[in-house]
């Protein structure tokens, strides 16, 4: 079982070299994946890390393009294209992985029959490192995705997701018109069209946050209007349930 790591970057130096570390520290054979990268023309030390790396692991498949910012679903997608290998796991550039996780994960392909996307737990931690939640609530465990329950919730952890890389080239890219939402809308055309998946009980990322992801834009204005655009689309009768939530939920935590 063959993977392809796909790591975007805009300024990235802070967290860079432990997301790097934690692909190092994989017991994966080398001809078992690749690493790429694809910067947005940063001006602080992030491509200088990423040579670096490349310069001392030859015997990696380690790769860097460098082009003008299109935001990062462009980006992806534009990887995605590109990848090689069979599945696709996209490792953020202020997130890192479990110790030796990937070994178990692509074992565990290999024992459940190559599903359509696989995703597991992960742990949210802060710019200090320090842990805040894990995230075990996603244990739906199904052979199929189920679209009815895209509408409440995106319970797939995209930060964990392996996803087959013969599912964007037959049914959907991401739809770059989206800031933070193209994950959740790409999830439920996967269940529109019944693929298959499975959940891996085990932690795989720590996704951080931070002033400076893209994840802050979850709880304002941009993610909730993406929503709803997507709620529109897919399920119109729910949309109404979804607002109410939404508004309740800000109320209770006083999010604005």
């Amino acid at each position: 079982m063959k993977l392809s790591i796909i790591t975007c970057t805009y300024n990235s130096e802070k967290y860079l070299q432990q997301t790097i570390n934690s692909i190092i520290n994989q017991k994966l054979d080398n001809n078992l994946f690749e690493h790429i990268f694809i910067d947005w023309n940063s001006s602080d030390n992030t491509v200088e890390i990423i040579e670096k790396y490349i310069n001392e692991n030859k015997d990696k498949q380690i790769k860097l393009i460098i082009k003008e910012p299109k935001w990062i679903y462009n980006a992806m997608n534009e990887w995605i294209i590109n990848a090689k290998w069979k599945y696709i796991l996209f490792l953020h550039s202020d997130d890192y992985l479990e110790h030796n996780i990937l070994k178990d994960y692509l074992d565990f392909i290999e024992q459940t029959w190559n599903l359509d996307l696989y995703y597991a737990k992960f742990n949210a931690v802060n710019q200090d490192w320090k842990f805040i939640y894990n995230a075990p609530n996603r244990k739906f465990y199904q052979k199929w995705l189920k679209k009815w329950l895209f509408w409440l919730i995106c319970y797939i952890n995209q930060p964990t997701v392996l996803h087959k890389k013969t599912m964007f080239e037959k049914y959907w890219y991401f739809n770059e018109n989206y800031k933070n939402s193209s994950d959740y809308e790409f999830y439920i055309k996967l269940a529109q069209n019944m693929c298959s998946s499975l959940f891996f009980d085990k932690t795989v990322t720590n996704f951080r946050y931070h002033e400076n992801s893209a994840s802050t834009w979850k709880w304002n204005d941009i993610w909730t209007i993406e929503n709803i655009k997507i709620l529109n689309k897919y399920y119109w009768i729910e949309r109404h349930f979804y607002i109410f939530i939404n508004y309740l939920y800000r109320k209770l935590t006083k999010k604005s």
